[in-house]
């Protein structure tokens, strides 16, 4: 199994995004994943989903998004 660490910098390359290291999302309660910083958050999620990165959530952070893997899963 590839590094996820590595997955989210190749995602966020191709998405034109940037990784954010430690985010802690909804319902996560203080622990932290990686997550990509783009403006289309469902173009990261199948980008995502082809390189076998699954589990992905999102949150608006106005006018971009993070998608972020609280517990990914790679296929």
């Amino acid at each position: 199994m590839e590094n996820i660490e590595k997955i989210v910098k190749q995602v966020a390359e191709e998405v034109e995004g940037s990784v954010y290291a430690g985010y802690s999302g909804r319902g996560m309660f203080g622990k932290t994943c990686f997550g990509v910083v783009c403006e289309n958050h469902v173009r990261c999620v199948e980008v995502a989903i082809l390189h076998g990165l699954t589990g992905a959530r999102y949150d608006n952070m106005g006018k971009d998004y993070i998608v972020y893997w609280p517990n990914p899963l790679k296929i």
